[in-house]
C-alpha cells in the first residue's frame, strides 16, 4: 500500500538454537491450551497469543549468539 509502513523480520537458519525452538514450540502449545480471557473475544485472544509467542521468539533471538554464516571466508572465493 502506498505510504504504509512495513515491518519485516528475517532470520538466518540457526539464529535460534535447537533448545529455543523446542521452547517456542512448547510455549505455543501451552498458549493454545489456555482459555480465552473473560475480557477478550476469541479473536482478541488469538492476537494476544500471537503477540506473546512473537515476544518469546524475540527474546530467544536477543540472547542467542550471533550467526556468522556470511563471515565464512569460503564464500568470498
Amino acid at each position: 500500500m502506498p505510504t504504509a509502513a512495513y515491518f519485516i523480520t528475517a532470520c538466518l537458519e540457526g539464529s535460534i538454537p535447537a533448545r529455543g525452538l523446542l521452547d517456542l514450540q512448547s510455549y505455543r502449545a501451552d498458549l493454545a491450551k489456555r482459555p480465552c480471557a473473560k475480557d477478550q473475544t476469541p479473536e482478541e485472544w488469538a492476537v494476544t497469543r500471537w503477540k506473546l509467542a512473537f515476544a518469546r521468539s524475540e527474546e530467544w533471538l536477543d540472547r542467542a549468539s550471533d550467526v556468522c554464516i556470511l563471515a565464512d571466508e569460503r564464500l568470498v572465493k
